[in-house]
């Protein structure tokens, strides 16, 4: 695979849980476009136009590709236009304005609102563990985070007094928590981590009992435990959590610019919903939506 991709690879491994056969493909897919525009550098992309790339998904229909396949290739192509875009070589995410049919296959599980309101009571007490856990929940179900991004959030990316949380990887790099989850998050700085710390320059957010970064391993482990505690049959993920925030908003009036449909990272056969949490007007309308914004 050509060096170049080295960085994208590399991108991939720290924000997405992606495996490494997954971000080969991903590779693969990038490649192909490459191949058919033409495109021999990362600066090539920013000539090219949604009619190309339209084109070029019109040549994988008449070679038969399936419907899930072009839903895969739209979404490694996004990811790589995500890439390009933070590096300032594209303006615009180009190949997420694609229309692709989705797979109709089974849609993934998600919880109830009930169910969730139970998985947050779950951490029970003022001990570390228990703060730290709810904060954990509160901020996935607020946000939609991937554990990726969530293990790696630092102190300083929490904005209380305004609500909000900074993560410059997603397209819109600040998140709106609706006021439990700024409440769990307070409840949880200040004392009750500094009581852990193993070194006062420690930035990680989320820390384990040993006052160091909490690895995705951990956060894993986490939610399985609370998950029982909840009394709750699926296994607890944050993609989990992910759909189930998309579902209720959905129920609540969220609309499809709300909503953003999207295949799942390890199997194209699956659509994923996310959501995506703006500042400004869809800001607000984040906070009339949220179930838990009241």
């Amino acid at each position: 695979m050509d060096s170049r991709f080295d960085a994208f690879l590399d991108n991939l491994k720290q924000n997405t849980p992606a495996s490494p056969r997954t971000s080969q493909v991903y590779l693969r897919d990038v490649a192909a476009l490459d191949a058919f525009l033409g495109l021999e550098k990362d600066g090539d992309y920013e000539t090219v136009t949604q009619k190309q790339l339209e084109e070029y998904f019109s040549e994988l229909k008449r070679r038969g590709r399936s419907d899930a396949t072009l839903a895969r290739v739209r979404s490694s192509l996004s990811r790589y236009y995500a890439f390009l875009m933070a590096r300032g070589i594209v303006a615009e995410n180009l190949p997420r304005r694609l229309a692709v049919e989705r797979h109709k296959g089974n849609l993934p599980a998600f919880l109830t609102l009930e169910q969730v309101r139970h998985l947050l009571a779950s951490p029970q007490g003022e001990s570390f563990a228990a703060r730290r856990d709810r904060a954990i929940l509160h901020v996935l179900y607020a946000t939609g985070l991937k554990s990726a991004q969530l293990t790696a959030l630092n102190t300083d990316q929490v904005l209380l007094e305004r609500g909000l949380l900074h993560v410059p990887e997603r397209p819109e790099p600040f998140l709106p928590l609706y006021p439990q989850a700024v409440e769990a998050l307070r409840d949880y700085l200040g004392p009750c981590r500094d009581g852990v710390l193993s070194q006062a320059e420690e930035p990680a957010l989320f820390l384990n009992a040993a006052g160091k970064r909490l690895t995705r391993q951990g956060l894993w482990k986490i939610l399985g435990r609370r998950g029982k505690e909840a009394g709750l049959s699926l296994p607890v993920t944050p993609q989990l959590l992910r759909v189930s925030l998309a579902v209720h908003l959905a129920e609540k009036g969220a609309t499809a610019e709300d909503l953003k449909a999207l295949l799942g990272l390890e199997d194209p056969y699956w659509v994923q919903v996310y959501f995506r949490a703006l500042e400004g007007e869809q800001g607000e309308r984040y906070r009339r939506l949220h179930p838990l914004s009241r």
